[in-house]
């Protein structure tokens, strides 16, 4: 407080103006200045700042009065006192109504008057102190009241609103007018947090003195906006009022709310996620884990975690969590587990983040464990196949292959023994072909599989088999529990569902075969399958070569290639070396044509375009070439086209040549021999023939000269008999001397039948042949014309009335079968087989015999089957290689 007050002292009389000031300086607590009229004391008013003005009432130009006026219309409050010697009641009354703090009268005893006019002093400069200070104070609470960042009000007990801040303005949408002692703060309370605040209200009430309390609800504001608020609230001493504190804590909340539905969600992920991921502190103890550890184990919050994963009572050796503790990086390992809860033979990549706490200590690990077992199998798998397929691939050799794939199977883990077959081709079974860790015995026991077998049998799902040696057939059963085999994987080798082989490989250490084991096993069982077979099949086509090789050798046959693009041809050079050409094996396709008979060139060419052009599957024929001696050599050639280009051209015919040189000539020495004898048959013939006609004219003689005698009669009818038994054998020593001599040809039938008929009268008989087309072919003996005249004249001689015959031609499966039927007497049941035989019949016995010995030439068959007393049906059987359909 300040300790002296300054005074401004106004009076006309200057005797006074010194006696007051030595007074009032006099006790020590006041500065006194002095004025002698109110216009200086005015003007040291705007000079100074003075605690307190004493002043005379009556002054000349401006009274006490006046002078007070001037000074309150100035805005300035500072105490004034009226220090004069009138008392008149107007005068005291003006003065208060202008704002005086004190009237002091002058006269009587000056210490009392002075100690009057000090005590006023003091105590108008002490209440006007204490009201700015009050001011001051108020003014300092208002602006904390209304800056306090939070929506502030006081209530009453009722919960009426005394007053409110600027931020509540804000927080309701209402202003401090609509507010305060209009409105219950009740009426902002959101109907979901009403009771609380009802039951938070009474509890206030009743202990209002000393009330204190925090809690959240929900606010309506003027526009239907529900915040979340925050309320701390306390009660005012020595009241019954309440000062609450309103803090908008809506985005907190929002972000909260964010907060938590992401940590849901991301828990939800979390718990989704196959990977076990667990939340460990220093000690490893398992303080969160998501869904997929709690399937290992649901028990395993507050377990650590190689307690609750493995069992064990110590942290597993070089520990990843550990390790990420240590030293405050992320950790990755990858570890193999035996058993881990449940779980065989299982691989795991581990992730270990450490988390640092408040104090910058790495006290909890977060840990990502990832089942890469599958991922692990593959991998081992696709090395194990790439390096079998990798050596299979450049292996042709049988033997080489089968030690090949017995050394790979037998590297897989837990594999110790085994034994390999395949096929015996011969027998049917399984041999056996390798085996390791295997006695003698044992091996004498399983040396083949027969097919009838239980062992075999087993195979015939095509399935692996795995178990112990109580699964295997009784009579293997106590041999393998002998040998010390505990568990077994018996597999077939198959190659496009055929089993082809298998291998039956043993454990002598392990109970069962490892789940990694099969696999491998099993995976490598097609690559396993396909080589052997590759290998096989190209052993037996070289044997197939070197047996062909030998074949073409044996039967003079020589391969060739005709290029047809590149113009071509590539020889086996034994053949031109056979006609005398020492060159390479690969000739111009034009050197070799100008070697070719001229009269054998447009046939060659023909043929050869008519299989280029897809006419046929073979192109067949003989021709002559000429050798380097300049002789004339008959080559049988045989090719096929074999390759052709996207547009569908041929671009390479394969084939084998014969030399026929000397076949042919021997047919040519067989045709001039059989030449020779039809000539001394016709010469013999004709000369017999010859014979025969004096023969018949004697015995016509002979039955003139005869005359009555019956006897002689009768031996001469035989004679006569006997005498054209031999004409007609003569006559078909004339058809049966062609038969065979010339080769067979492609004949149409219709063609045939219509000539046939020219022969044979059938002018009452009605001749169908409109089930025959003309473009069907058979391939028989030149005299195939015959058959048909035998069938029609036996027709007319022995149908008897016979009207109708028909001929059509009937497909059946490969072969076509050419049916003759009439309508006539037809044959007896008893006779079908015997009318083909040579001499049986009713005429010379020898057509229908020779229709067989035609057909049979080019394997054509014939029989009959009619009926008796309505029809004679014969059906001829062409094979499917010897008819054709030609356009």
């Amino acid at each position: 407080m300040k300790d002296n007050y300054d005074i401004l002292y106004v009076d006309d009389e200057d005797v006074l103006l010194e006696v007051t000031k030595l007074y009032l300086e006099k006790s020590g607590n006041f500065s006194v200045d002095t004025a002698s009229s109110a216009k200086a004391g005015l003007n040291k008013i705007v000079e100074n700042n003075y605690d307190a003005i004493v002043s005379d009432y009556e002054m000349p130009e401006t009274d006490g009065i006046e002078f007070l006026k001037k000074v309150r219309s100035s805005g300035n409050d500072v105490p004034f006192i009226i220090f004069t010697g009138r008392g008149r009641e107007d005068v005291v009354i003006d003065a208060l109504n202008y704002g005086v703090d004190f009237y002091v009268q002058k006269g009587g005893q000056p210490k009392a008057q002075f100690a009057q006019l000090t005590n006023k002093i003091t105590q108008a400069v002490r209440r006007k102190r204490a009201e700015k200070n009050l001011i001051h104070s108020e003014l300092k609470y208002k602006a904390l009241f209304n800056s306090t960042g939070a929506a502030t009000v006081i209530v009453n007990k009722k919960g009426t609103i005394l007053l409110s801040n600027a931020g509540y303005e804000k927080l309701s949408g209402y202003s401090c007018a609509e507010l305060d002692g209009q409105m219950n703060w009740m009426d902002f309370v959101d109907e979901k947090t009403f009771k609380l605040m009802t039951e938070k209200s009474d509890k206030r009430n009743a202990f209002s003195s000393s009330y204190h309390d925090s809690y959240e609800f929900k606010f309506n504001d003027r526009f239907g906006r529900i915040h979340d608020i925050l309320l701390i609230i306390e009660a005012i001493k020595y009241s019954e009022n309440f000062v609450c504190n309103l803090i908008d804590i809506t985005e907190q909340k929002k972000v909260q709310n964010e907060l938590l539905e992401s940590q849901n969600k991301l828990k939800t992920i979390l718990n989704t996620l196959p990977e076990i991921i667990v939340q460990k502190d220093s000690n490893l103890k398992i303080l969160w884990a998501n869904n997929a550890a709690k399937e290992l184990n649901p028990n395993l919050i507050g377990r650590t975690c190689y307690d609750a994963f493995l069992g064990r009572r110590k942290p597993c050796k070089d520990c990843n969590a550990l390790n990420a503790l240590e030293s405050g990086e992320i950790m990755k390992k990858t570890i193999f587990n035996e058993q881990l809860s449940g779980k065989s033979e299982s691989y795991w990549e581990k992730t270990s983040i450490p988390i640092m706490d408040s104090k910058g200590n790495y006290s909890l690990v977060v840990e990502f464990t990832k089942d890469i077992t599958s991922n692990i199998k593959s991998k081992n798998k696709n090395i194990f196949k790439q390096n079998l397929a990798e050596k299979l691939v450049i292996t042709s050799r049988l033997d080489d292959a089968l030690n090949i794939i017995f050394e790979s199977l037998i590297t897989v883990r837990g594999i110790d023994s085994g034994i390999l077959f395949l096929k015996n081709e011969i027998k049917g079974g399984l041999s056996l072909v390798r085996s390791i860790g295997i006695t003698e015995e044992y091996k004498i026991s399983v040396d083949y599989l027969a097919p009838e077998s239980s062992c075999m049998k087993r195979l015939h799902h095509k399935r692996p088999i795995y178990g112990d040696f109580d699964d295997i057939s009784p009579n293997m059963m106590d041999i393998s529990k002998y040998e010390g085999f505990r568990s077994f994987a018996y597999l077939p080798i198959t190659d496009d569902a055929e089993i082809i082989g298998a291998f039956f490989l043993i454990s002598h250490n392990n109970s069962k075969i490892a789940d990694f084991s099969k696999e491998i096993l099993e995976s490598a069982n097609d690559i396993i399958g396909s080589s052997l077979s590759r290998i096989i099949t190209e052993e037996q086509l070289r044997e197939s070569k070197e047996k062909l090789s030998i074949a073409l050798k044996s039967a003079e046959l020589f391969v060739w290639e005709y290029y047809i693009e590149d113009k071509v041809i590539k020889w086996n050079n034994n053949l031109l070396k056979s006609l005398g050409y020492f060159c390479n094996d690969v000739v111009e396709a034009e050197w070799w044509s100008s070697l070719v008979h001229p009269d054998d060139q447009e046939n060659r060419i023909k043929k050869i375009n008519s299989n280029i052009n897809g006419d046929g599957d073979f192109y067949s024929g003989n021709y002559r070439v000429r050798a380097s001696s300049g002789e004339w050599k008959w080559l049988n050639l045989l090719g096929k086209t074999t390759e052709r280009n996207s547009c569908g051209n041929a671009t390479r015919i394969v084939g084998v040549i014969q030399d026929i040189t000397e076949i042919k000539e021997n047919e040519n020495a067989l045709k001039i021999a059989n030449k020779k004898l039809n000539l001394l048959s016709s010469i013999t013939r004709h000369d017999i023939i010859n014979q025969l006609t004096p023969a018949f004219a004697y015995l016509e003689m002979c039955r003139d000269s005869a005359e009555n005698n019956e006897e002689i009669l009768n031996y001469l009818n035989n004679v006569e008999n006997h005498v054209n038994v031999i004409g007609s054998q003569i006559s078909f020593t004339k058809d049966y001397q062609d038969l065979g001599l010339e080769m067979p040809r492609w004949q149409d039938i219709k063609t045939i039948v219509e000539q046939s008929k020219m022969h044979v009268d059938l002018s009452n008989i009605k001749l169908d042949l409109s089930d025959i087309s003309k473009n069907i072919l058979i391939y028989a003996d030149p005299m195939f014309e015959k058959i048909f005249f035998n069938l029609l004249d036996n027709s007319v001689r022995h149908g008897e009335n016979v009207s109708e015959i028909s001929i059509f031609c009937k497909k059946d499966e490969e072969s076509i079968k050419i049916i003759y039927s009439d309508n006539g007497a037809g044959i007896p049941f008893d006779i079908k087989n015997k009318i083909f035989l040579k001499g049986f019949g009713k005429n010379t016995g020898l057509g229908l015999f020779l229709t067989k010995e035609i057909l049979e030439i080019t394997k054509i068959t014939i029989e009959e089957t009619g009926i008796p007393g309505k029809c004679a049906r014969f059906e001829i059987s062409v094979p499917g290689n010897k008819w054709k359909i030609t356009e």
